[in-house]
């Protein structure tokens, strides 16, 4: 944590937004209780799948083997995000990325951990990058390395935007600036929230051009009717 979050955690601590636990914005009780479970589906077109599986189909138009969800982007998930990203509450990362940990199956030694980076001009604003802080503590569980292969350009902002939009976006903004670091290797990619999920083909698309086996994707949340 940085030492201005650490400053912030002392003058205002984090408290859980549904019971108002010391020490956390959600607690895990709360989470069992009032987030929104995803059931394991294609991410793309949610049909019914095993360990949340791109289906047949969609596997044919995007390069994603997974994308493991904890919840829907609604209610308390949504406010727990917008707190996270945006009100210097960094040291939830911990708890957010428990929950997104407990989707995943046993990952192969060989699996390497990266995150789909902020702008720098947003990371500037907020104090840290919200999908590192995710990724490194997912890292740390599943016992896997962290790795910084991509990088971005821009600020186009993506809420709201319809899919086609999006990848026009994401495919101007991400590039892969450390290939070696997937060459040969499977990857997990690492975000808070996908909305059409155009963000997450496009890096997924570059990072198998780039030399990666396999990429899978976790994030904690779905937009519902995404």
């Amino acid at each position: 944590m940085m030492i201005v979050d650490r400053i912030v955690s002392l003058i205002a601590p984090l408290h859980c937004l549904g019971c108002e636990k010391p020490g956390t914005l959600i607690c895990y009780a709360c989470a069992s209780e009032r987030l929104e479970p995803v059931p394991s589906r294609c991410y793309r077109c949610h049909s019914t799948t095993l360990q949340s599986q791109v289906c047949r189909k969609c596997r044919t138009i995007v390069s994603l083997k997974h994308v493991w969800v904890a919840c829907e982007y609604q209610g308390l998930a949504r406010d727990v995000i917008e707190i996270f990203k945006f009100e210097r509450a960094g040291g939830a990362a911990p708890d957010l990325a428990k929950l997104m940990h407990e989707q995943l199956p046993l990952l192969t030694a060989d699996t390497v951990v990266c995150f789909v980076p902020t702008a720098n001009s947003r990371r500037r604003m907020r104090g840290y990058d919200h999908a590192e802080l995710l990724a490194k503590e997912l890292a740390k569980r599943a016992k896997l390395e962290l790795i910084r292969p991509l990088s971005r350009a821009g600020i186009s902002r993506q809420v709201g935007a319809e899919r086609l939009v999006r990848r026009k976006q994401a495919e101007a903004a991400y590039q892969v600036t450390n290939p070696d670091a997937v060459i040969g290797r499977k990857v997990l990619l690492v975000d808070d929230v996908t909305t059409s999920g155009a963000t997450l083909e496009v890096i997924a698309r570059l990072l198998r051009r780039a030399g990666a086996t396999s990429v899978d994707a976790v994030v904690f949340a779905q937009a519902v009717g995404d």
